[in-house]
């Protein structure tokens, strides 16, 4: 019997897309397969919903907003060189895995399933485990990124499985948004902090031409990171005026471009660790997330 404390790499739902691809098997095995059922339950929750459809329409090369196939068939042979590095690195990644993951979250079962797939998303993570796009120019030109991209992904699995993760549907006013974004920025950064160290360790911190490696070089850069603390200020001293803020504006000023929960998440990790100690790290995950964004913000004044 497998050990659950393993974090496993399964390969079968790329090799099931594979031949769906090659008119090998219908759509409807892509669909049932397990790795396919924690998308769907990822786009329920947080994008409305996916249709088989969409995913039809994508593979045929028609308009449709699944991410990330359109470019399959070119680049099926970096495709295929990839899954052979998964295969050969597996066991020695599930152990680096562990480790990082360890560090942050030690009380936690690591019975973690990653599922490399192609498309919806480059990564996401939900209590029955973790997908990543195996089509990303980023895991082509240095397979290591998949490695620290599995990590985040599966703090989020463990997140996850301790707070649940609520669904968009959910937020019905400002207050419900205020809460949605504090959870955000402690799940994202948990997951983005807990590579962070191997990331340095190895210097891979990666082209600030990628939103995943650039949120690395804003978060080390100490003028960058006041930016984002200033302008994540302005926001929040904005909605003390929310009457005349739309819903959809909140969420839109949240979660854009600026990447509030990557950046000021991690920052506020990052400095729990350097003014508290990895014992209050620890701590902290396990902490409701408006009660995290209120104890650890005064933390960012090293910004301010």
């Amino acid at each position: 019997m497998m050990d659950r404390e393993c974090i496993e790499i399964d390969l079968s739902a790329a090799e099931l897309f594979l031949s769906y691809i090659d008119d090998k098997v219908n759509i409807d095995e892509v669909w049932d397969h397990d790795a396919y059922k924690i998308i769907r339950e990822h786009a329920e929750k947080l994008r409305g919903g996916l249709k088989k459809k969409q995913i039809e329409r994508a593979v045929r090369g028609e308009k449709s907003d699944y991410y990330g196939i359109s470019d399959i068939s070119e680049n099926r042979e970096k495709i295929e060189n990839l899954m052979e590095i998964v295969k050969e690195e597996g066991g020695s990644w599930s152990k680096v895995m562990k480790t990082e993951l360890d560090r942050v979250v030690p009380d936690e079962k690591k019975d973690i399933t990653i599922y490399p797939v192609f498309g919806y998303d480059i990564g996401i993570g939900l209590e029955e485990g973790v997908c990543i796009n195996l089509n990303e120019e980023l895991f082509f030109d240095d397979p290591r990124h998949l490695l620290y991209l599995a990590i985040h992904e599966c703090s989020h699995t463990l997140y996850s499985r301790v707070h649940g993760l609520p669904s968009i549907d959910e937020i019905r006013s400002i207050e419900d948004g205020i809460s949605f974004f504090n959870t955000l920025i402690q799940t994202e950064g948990y997951a983005v902090y807990t590579p962070l160290k191997l990331r340095l360790d190895e210097g891979y911190t990666g082209s600030e031409e990628h939103y995943i490696t650039a949120d690395y070089h804003v978060i080390s850069d100490h003028e960058k990171m006041r930016q984002v603390v200033k302008d994540h200020d302005e926001l929040r001293e904005g909605l003390k005026d929310s009457e005349n803020w739309s819903l959809e504006e909140y969420m839109n000023r949240a979660f854009g471009e600026k990447r509030f929960p990557y950046r000021i998440g991690c920052g506020m990790v990052d400095r729990i660790e350097q003014e508290m100690g990895m014992d209050e790290v620890i701590k902290a995950f396990y902490m409701d997330a408006d009660e995290f964004v209120d104890r650890y913000d005064q933390l960012l004044d090293e910004y301010r």
